[in-house]
């Protein structure tokens, strides 16, 4: 990490992020057939990733939560617009029928999916937000989500973030790049200029279980995300394909 970049960010602009560990208390999130819970792998993470970027930025970090606690999905994006974060991010880990899926993905807001999966992944994290509405009614309440959502600049900005993250787990930690991707997610709405989720592996996949149970590989995950959050506070424009 070049020492002087800690000092662009403020230069930049980017001196408020929010790190958002998913699910949490009463939401288990995604549940492994050992029985490992989202939850736990979310909060490890993003309290890892926290360190790092106040270790490495002047940047005020702050966390949606510090244990392991129940917020709604709105209280956790109107904590980002109430602060006027530049930067908010989302921690999750994913979860499929099928044993052989893996690898890392990253989200930002649109109202169309960018496909079939990830309309689904985006149904079951909303699900906290959609549980009393009739199953037919999900696009209506999604449609009624995005209005407030800034479909300009917000999502430039949140399209660049999430190609640079994105771009740094895939070299830092390797594993199947599963590439940037377009989903209504209700978290990432209010969310302040640049908004993303991260999906970090897979807790339905043996090998990616243990992986995002290792305290190390944790801290490699975290860090790629550190980089590409200062990356992204200097104005770094991602790489093309």
């Amino acid at each position: 990490m070049l020492p002087f970049l800690s000092s662009i960010v403020l230069l930049a602009g980017l001196d408020v992020v929010v790190i958002d560990p998913g699910h949490g208390g009463r939401q288990p999130g995604a549940v492994a057939p050992d029985g490992t819970q989202e939850k736990g792998i979310c909060l490890a993470v993003s309290l890892r990733l926290a360190r790092l970027l106040k270790e490495k930025t002047k940047a005020r970090v702050l966390l949606t939560r510090r244990s392991d606690r129940t917020l709604s999905l709105q209280q956790r994006a109107e904590m980002a617009n109430r602060l006027k974060a530049q930067v908010f991010v989302s921690i999750h880990a994913n979860s499929s029928t099928r044993p052989t899926a893996r690898g890392v993905e990253t989200y930002f807001l649109s109202s169309r999916a960018t496909d079939r999966r990830a309309r689904l992944l985006a149904a079951r994290e909303n699900f906290e937000l959609i549980e009393s509405k009739d199953e037919s009614q999900t696009d209506d309440v999604i449609q009624a989500i995005l209005t407030d959502a800034d479909k300009g600049a917000m999502l430039e900005a949140s399209s660049r973030l999430a190609h640079l993250v994105q771009h740094r787990l895939i070299g830092r930690v390797g594993g199947e790049d599963r590439s940037v991707r377009q989903a209504p997610f209700a978290v990432l709405v209010r969310a302040g200029s640049a908004a993303i989720l991260v999906e970090l592996g897979f807790v339905s996949h043996p090998e990616e279980r243990k992986q995002l149970l290792d305290p190390k590989h944790q801290e490699a995950l975290a860090e790629a995300m550190a980089d590409a959050i200062i990356a992204y506070g200097a104005g770094e424009t991602p790489k093309s394909p």
